[in-house]
């Protein structure tokens, strides 16, 4: 256990709560990139009618499904609207380690107003790009469920 202090107070972390976090955080990327290579795979767009999703062999050949989603996840797709370098990805491991201590606290207001200011940043952005924003969503929704499953492993604790 770890024992750093927070105010006037000292909050313990477990070496078990840095490995889900860590662990979470993994999903949550595999999640995410999986949603955005679906949409590069199969766009869709207004100008066409959806189609079925069926799955066929072509989407694991060398230009499918697993080769973008390798690519995506690994942050080494050649499109620039894809590489991330992983920025949003240590974004969200630094929140799923932070929110669980202000959640202890009960400063749901630090929260809410990063993630207000996180959506004011990329507004405009989203009036085009529907699919960008519901990920965008996922990934908040993702990393406050993990965080609320850290508080509730109690591997995170204060101490007065």
């Amino acid at each position: 256990m770890w024992t750093f202090p927070f105010g006037n107070s000292l909050i313990q972390v477990s070496h078990y709560y840095l490995a889900c976090a860590f662990v979470g955080q993994v999903v949550i990327r595999a999640v995410i990139t999986f949603l955005r290579s679906w949409e590069l795979v199969c766009p869709t767009t207004d100008d066409r009618p959806l189609e079925p999703i069926v799955l066929s062999p072509h989407q694991f050949d060398d230009d499918g499904f697993l080769k973008t989603w390798l690519m995506d996840f690994f942050s080494c797709h050649p499109s620039a609207k894809v590489k991330d370098y992983f920025s949003p990805t240590l974004l969200g491991l630094i929140e799923l380690l932070i929110y669980p201590t202000l959640m202890l606290f009960g400063a749901w207001f630090v929260i809410a107003g990063w993630f207000t200011l996180k959506t004011a940043a990329v507004w405009g952005a989203w009036k085009s790009d529907r699919n960008s924003y519901n990920r965008f969503l996922l990934g908040n929704a993702l990393v406050i469920l993990a965080s609320i499953f850290l508080i509730s492993s109690k591997q995170i604790m204060v101490i007065y």
